[in-house]
């Protein structure tokens, strides 16, 4: 998580700083953001190995596949860019991909709680020998 809202300051700061007329400035901030991004995807991608429920392995997947489509973005962003950040040699793409990959890392922080709850249910786990459990078995 802490790497995502890294990631997200640090894109805002690069579109920032190129909008001020810092282009250098700008084109140091995206690109460090970009491993940055990578981190947090690689980070879901451990997630997602370490899950044992389908909830939360679906939830890690959908994680991971928007890191790695917001980090290819941002690569597409610092690949083409020879200047300013929205002067990119492919027309139209410079802006357009940075406003994406903002949105996919501020879609990924509004569904991190969701995430948070997936992990954190109780599990009722049944003794050997008992037809039923209740929360007083497990100390609910």
């Amino acid at each position: 998580m802490v790497a995502r809202v890294f990631a997200f300051v640090l894109l805002i700061a690069a579109s920032l700083a190129d909008g001020s007329g810092a282009r250098s400035a700008g084109f140091y901030f995206l690109l460090a953001a970009v491993p940055t991004i990578g981190m947090g995807g690689l980070m879901a991608l451990g997630e997602l190995a370490e899950a044992r429920t389908l909830t939360i392995k679906a939830f890690a997947a959908t994680q991971a596949l928007f890191s790695f489509a917001a980090l290819a973005l941002a690569m597409i962003v610092v690949g083409s860019s020879s200047g300013s950040l929205f002067d990119v040699s492919a027309p139209g793409i410079g802006l357009p991909a940075l406003a994406v990959c903002l949105g996919m890392l501020a879609l990924q922080a509004a569904l991190a709680p969701t995430g948070n709850l997936l992990r954190h249910t109780p599990e009722l786990y049944a003794r050997a020998g008992e037809d039923f459990v209740t929360a007083e078995h497990i100390g609910l």
